[in-house]
């Protein structure tokens, strides 16, 4: 294996199969910047080089080597343009291989990143790249070269396969990965963002770690890093997230305990006008006293053993919905979202239409005085103002009660209650029933 060393280089990014190339020769091309100076290209190059001629493994370098002009690819793919210009730069300096790379700024740190073409592939077989701290070119360039050696070889260990728990559990963050090689320590990285910055969290020796410390419902990079000899691989990069908790749910007595208000009196004709109109509607929907306390009794169930979840204080402002599918979408920003199919609830729309209701008039009433009654079902993504990624709980609500005065003492046979239409969910209903509830 050969190396006819043409300029300069980085170290760490993708994660690619380590397998040894005994045939290697290596060429490497002058690296792009828009972070280095020329001098300080020039210092890293000749770090490189001397650093080169030490190691059997590098050839001498042409004098022309460095002339070579080439496309920089930003992505993992090289395009058929690129490919053919790749290769013919191989048949030129009599090499199979080429590494180019650049010197970048990123989060106000500089960071040298290079790839590995293969002129046999078509194609990147490696990519890496490392930070450059003031005063460490000479280091770097020496562990530069013995990573490429290394990677030659087949010897430097190359994480592959990682696996991270997302929304798993509300404890922790789960990690697992493989790595080429064997007896490595993993130094692991975390962040909240893909491009970092990424802070060392831990440390290990085994192919698995758990993070305990990462906040529920936060979406975070992981980085598993290995080392041998205290050179870095190349690491894998994924995220996951702790399940973000449920809100809290209102307890049967916060929900019944408060019903105590009597029936005020209109304060005007023109409200006493409308809330007749408005009673006529609601008349139609309302519970009977029976069934009214059947409702409770069941719910009592389903919310002590905590299948149902009961929220309300829903603003009438933040909602979405699909007429067509006769769904609605309640939420809380930055808290919860519940989507609500109901075929009555609709029904209950349309009859205000026709009784020429505004919407405005009686639907935050509705919503206002509702208690929604849910079952969880997953996480949505929502975008915090400084970028982050917040996972938030979703909730599909089995029912909601409604009544024309909240918390009217005589809330029996004064109550409507719009059941969702979603069979499914009445399954999951009917398991819980089975399970004992």
């Amino acid at each position: 294996m050969g190396f006819c060393i043409l300029v300069m280089i980085p170290v760490f990014l993708t994660a690619y199969p380590a397998p040894a190339i005994p045939d290697a020769v290596v060429g490497i091309l002058r690296f792009k910047s828009d972070s280095f100076s020329g001098d300080a290209l020039a210092a890293l190059q000749s770090a490189m080089l001397n650093a080169a001629r030490k190691d059997k493994l590098f050839k001498t370098p042409r004098l022309d080597s460095g002339g070579f002009t080439y496309d920089y690819e930003m992505n993992s793919t090289v395009s058929p343009r690129n490919c053919a210009h790749y290769t013919a730069i191989c048949s030129r300096l009599q090499c199979n291989h080429l590494l180019m790379g650049r010197v970048y700024t990123q989060n106000k740190n500089i960071f040298i990143e290079a790839k590995i073409f293969s002129s046999s592939e078509k194609k990147i077989i490696c990519a890496f790249s490392e930070p450059v701290s003031p005063g460490t070119v000479t280091k770097l360039g020496d562990a530069v070269v013995k990573k490429v050696s290394l990677y030659l070889d087949g010897k430097l260990p190359v994480v592959t396969g990682v696996e991270i728990s997302r929304g798993d559990s509300s404890e922790k963050v789960s990690l697992s990965w493989q790595c080429s090689t064997a007896n490595n320590t993993f130094l692991i990285f975390r962040s909240c963002f893909e491009n970092g910055p990424y802070l060392k969290i831990g440390e290990t020796v085994s192919t698995s770690f758990v993070d305990t410390t990462a906040e529920a419902g936060l979406k975070y990079w992981y980085r598993a890093t290995p080392l041998i000899n205290g050179i870095s691989g190349i690491p894998a990069i994924g995220y996951g997230y702790r399940k973000p908790l449920n809100p809290k749910s209102l307890t049967v007595d916060e929900m019944l305990d408060v019903r105590c208000k009597p029936w005020p009196d209109p304060a005007t004709p023109e409200e006493s006008a409308r809330e007749k109109i408005h009673l006529q509607l609601f008349e139609k929907y309302y519970e009977s006293y029976i069934m009214s306390t059947f409702i409770v009794m069941v719910g009592k169930i389903y919310i002590n053993s905590g299948s149902l979840l009961a929220y309300r204080d829903f603003n009438y402002r933040n909602y979405t919905w699909e007429p067509g599918k006769r769904t609605m979408y309640f939420m809380k920003p930055g808290v919860v979202t519940v989507k609500f199919f109901s075929r009555r609830f609709f029904r209950f729309v349309r009859d205000m239409y026709l009784m020429d209701i505004p919407f405005d008039e009686l639907l935050p009433r509705v919503v206002g005085n509702g208690i929604l009654f849910c079952v969880r079902s997953g996480e949505k993504e929502v975008r915090e103002p400084d970028g982050k990624i917040r996972y938030l709980p979703n909730m599909e609500a089995v029912g909601m009660s409604t009544e024309y005065i909240r918390d009217y003492e005589k809330w029996k046979g004064n109550t409507i209650v719009f059941a969702t239409s979603d069979e499914e969910l009445y399954r999951r209903i009917q398991e819980a029933q089975i399970r004992g509830y």
